[in-house]
């Protein structure tokens, strides 16, 4: 599969290594994942790939964003994101000013 190596484990075990692209990943689209269990990988992976199609083909744009969201699911990802936190304080202090 795409963006995936077969490591082996310490214990004698493998495991199975995500490593999208990293414009996805910047994008908040998937993130670096390690899967120890070979049922897991083969069903979680795939939809992985999905999620990157979807962005290079642009229907997502930022996490679950895409063009089809409404103006509440894009302010619910935007106050999801921990960068955010000053900006949640403060506008909460404006709102309960008004």
């Amino acid at each position: 599969m795409k963006y995936t190596t077969k490591t082996s484990r310490k214990n004698g075990g493998t495991s199975w290594v995500f490593k999208p692209p990293q414009d996805a990943v910047s994008a908040g689209i998937v993130k670096s994942q390690t899967f120890r269990d070979g049922r897991t990988a083969r069903v979680e992976i795939p939809k992985l790939l999905d999620r990157i199609d979807a962005f290079r083909k642009g229907e997502l744009v930022a996490g679950d964003i895409g063009r089809l969201s409404n103006l509440n699911q894009i302010v619910a990802h935007y106050i999801e994101l921990s960068t955010l936190i000053l900006c949640r304080t403060t506008h909460r202090i404006i709102i309960n000013t008004i």
